[in-house]
């Protein structure tokens, strides 16, 4: 399962819920009959942890990578259901906590994530998540880059959930930069 998958599969359950409560929300909000699409923003509030699986094959250890803090996001009903959900302002998550609990060494970093994210959710099922720009720059002090990720991410779902087109920027294979340092 590629690393894209692995961090889809942990959002999905969120997005989900997050695209549930939307329309519910959207459904009970009263909108003038000439009005365009309802909209209307959130800030949510994340703490996620995921075991990196080609790190932990590079490193020859588990490592995992908590992320903490805030998205921004904007969400738009449009009247036949499909459901766009857009990440506002930037940042990203805020904090990561690389960590392997076989040598019980961490390290703190600071994400940055400047793209745009936007996840297209249609009537049919399908859907198709995009990310341009800078959608994961982590650097660690007096080290350098320990994972980098620019250009265009775009990947479309059918209506089983299966992917059925990824395609990738420019990215570095996995976050290798952090074994010396968890060692």
């Amino acid at each position: 399962m590629s690393r894209f998958a692995l961090v889809r599969t942990a959002t999905a359950r969120f997005i989900t819920t997050i695209a549930a409560a939307a329309l519910g929300i959207a459904a009970l909000a009263p909108v003038p009959a000439a009005a365009g699409a309802p909209t209307f923003e959130r800030n949510i509030s994340i703490d996620d942890t995921n075991l990196l699986p080609n790190t932990s094959r590079q490193c020859g250890f588990d490592v995992y990578l908590r992320q903490i803090g805030t998205l921004n996001l904007k969400f738009m009903v449009r009247s036949d259901g499909t459901v766009t959900i857009r990440e506002i302002g930037g940042g990203g998550p805020g904090m990561g906590i690389y960590f392997a609990p076989s040598t019980g060494k961490s390290l703190t970093v600071n994400v940055n994530d400047a793209g745009t994210n936007i996840e297209t959710h249609y009537p049919d099922g399908t859907a198709t998540i995009m990310s341009a720009g800078t959608n994961g720059v982590i650097t660690v002090p007096g080290y350098g880059h320990v994972y980098i990720g620019v250009g265009l991410v775009r990947v479309t779902i059918d209506a089983n959930g299966d992917e059925t087109e990824v395609t990738f920027g420019a990215r570095d294979p996995d976050h290798s930069g952090v074994c010396s340092l968890l060692q």
